[in-house]
């Protein structure tokens, strides 16, 4: 059983990060990872005690937002159920485009993007992850 409640600055302290989401786990422990997940229409995914990730959509302006997701070690059996609910909050969340960025390295993570829908990615944002390295941008548009 998965409980989802709405994402809370303090939740990032309960996630194990995978360790490719190491930079992106320390960003959200600082102050403006606490903004962000406030300003974000965001839930966390818990089972009993653990949280297994958090995920949240924020809007840039009208028509357009951002999505950004960070997953614990514990996630693993529950993958499955948690991209699902995941899935549906995009299917369903009033916005034209909804982009994510997905560090180069992280093989996972693209293979994710492309489960929730965003196909392949746009374009390549050189040193825009906090450690400096690159990234994919993707993005779903809603026709």
């Amino acid at each position: 059983m998965i409980d989802y409640t709405p994402c809370m600055p303090e939740h990032v302290r309960y996630i194990t990060p995978l360790p490719v989401q190491t930079e992106e786990h320390r960003a959200l422990l600082m102050p403006e990872g606490a903004d962000l997940i406030l300003r974000s229409m965001g839930l966390s995914a818990w089972h009993r005690s653990r949280c297994l990730g958090m995920a949240g959509i924020c809007q840039i302006w009208p028509g357009r937002a951002e999505a950004w997701a960070l997953f614990s070690y514990d996630t693993g059996q529950f993958m499955k159920p948690v991209l699902r609910h995941v899935r549906y909050v995009l299917d369903t969340y009033q916005c034209r485009r909804i982009e994510i960025s997905v560090k180069r390295g992280n093989v996972e993570g693209q293979r994710i993007a492309k489960l929730l829908g965003f196909g392949e990615p746009e374009g390549l944002l050189r040193a825009y992850h906090p450690d400096g390295s690159d990234m994919y941008i993707y993005a779903r548009i809603r026709v």
